[in-house]
């Protein structure tokens, strides 16, 4: 979705509708017990966690383990900018952003970065397309990345989330997410609901504004915009939205840039 800069964004409420993912909350209990029993009869080794991305309890979408990640000579940088209420975010992370990532994350710069308007008056503050709720679960998600043990934590995180988009910032959801990815809920809260998170939102929001990245979802490679999510459609040629191609152009911008600099 895209960011209107000429009007303030109004707050569209906390409503949402039924989806699978709402049936998450009767996962945790179920999937200790199943956990426990598996390490006592099989031990650790057969756990399924080879892929970290692979294991998202309750999406709607079912990550899966792509292959050995490429590994290349140059780390390119590989960027998506969102927002935390957004449908086109959702999809653009499930059927580009994350299948990309796991082929090629050895091999990348990865960042997640958010989409908003900033207002210098009274203070500096930062507002949202999709209202506070949007605003606060941004900050949630933002905090969560800072704080994760890697970044494909983080981004499993982000995409658990998102996977469910219409109940962000519910609190329910995001300790879900969190004990799925090995997070600490309570750090991410406190990061949130201070000024950290309101820091390190602004300072986002402020990134995405000065590279244009003004729509939910922008995916950039190699600091130049490769396409764009809006509207649940993508906004550039067949070439650019397939998992594939953006593959090839990672494993291109790598040879590139390691013989630039050889």
């Amino acid at each position: 979705m895209v960011v209107d800069s000429g009007k303030a964004f109004s707050d569209l409420g906390d409503s949402s509708h039924p989806t699978v993912a709402q049936n998450r909350g009767k996962v945790p209990s179920l999937l200790r017990q199943s956990l426990f029993t598996t390490i006592l009869i099989f031990g650790v080794g057969l756990l399924p966690f080879a892929n970290p991305l692979s294991f998202v309890v309750g999406t709607q979408t079912a990550l899966l383990d792509y292959g050995d990640a490429w590994v290349g000579p140059w780390k390119v940088p590989f960027e998506v900018h969102i927002e935390s209420r957004c449908p086109d975010a959702r999809d653009c992370l499930q059927k580009l952003v994350v299948p990309t990532y796991w082929q090629v994350k050895d091999n990348v710069d990865f960042r997640i970065s958010y989409v908003g308007q900033i207002w210098k008056e009274p203070r500096k503050e930062v507002t949202c397309q999709h209202g506070w709720n949007e605003c606060d679960g941004n900050k949630l998600l933002i905090c969560a990345e800072k704080y994760a043990g890697s970044i494909s934590d983080g981004l499993a995180f982000v995409n658990c989330v998102l996977s469910d988009y219409e109940r962000v910032p519910e609190p329910k959801l995001i300790e879900e997410c969190a004990w799925e990815h090995g997070i600490d809920y309570d750090q991410i809260k406190t990061c949130a609901d201070g000024h950290e998170g309101r820091n390190l939102l602004i300072s986002s929001v402020e990134h995405s504004v000065a590279v244009e990245a003004n729509f939910s979802c922008t995916v950039r490679v190699g600091g130049e915009k490769w396409c764009l999510r809006d509207d649940y459609e993508w906004r550039c040629d067949e070439y650019h939205y397939t998992v594939e191609n953006l593959v090839e152009e990672i494993k291109r911008l790598s040879v590139e840039g390691a013989d630039r600099h050889s």
